[in-house]
């Protein structure tokens, strides 16, 4: 598997799992990741050790980690922090975390 696909893959994985995924959305991702597995013959050991990161969860970042989106587009995370009331908590938080520390590291 080439590191674009375990990155592809991860996404799909980190799809499944974020909490604030629609359930149809979260149940596709769910069967694609496992239907690749299926079809490479293992389940990709980078993946297993890898801890689950938090996903944006919507709009069009919501298959990036908010670290990525962050690093990316720190200032839509300012934005997203400021204009969007009903923002998973735990997202707000992360955003707000890494916002700080990206701006005390300038």
């Amino acid at each position: 598997m080439t590191p674009t696909e375990l990155e592809r893959l991860e996404a799909i994985r980190n799809l499944a799992m974020c909490p604030s995924s629609p359930t149809g959305e979260w149940e596709n991702a769910a069967v694609c990741f496992f239907r690749q597995c299926r079809k490479e013959g293992s389940f990709p050991y980078r993946l297993q050790a890898s801890d689950s990161r938090l996903l944006m969860g919507f709009g069009k970042y919501r298959s990036m980690t908010v670290a990525q989106v962050v690093e990316k587009f720190p200032r839509y995370a300012a934005w997203v922090i400021q204009n969007v009331q009903r923002l998973d908590p735990r997202v707000r938080r992360e955003l707000e975390r890494l916002l700080v520390a990206l701006y005390a590291a300038e």
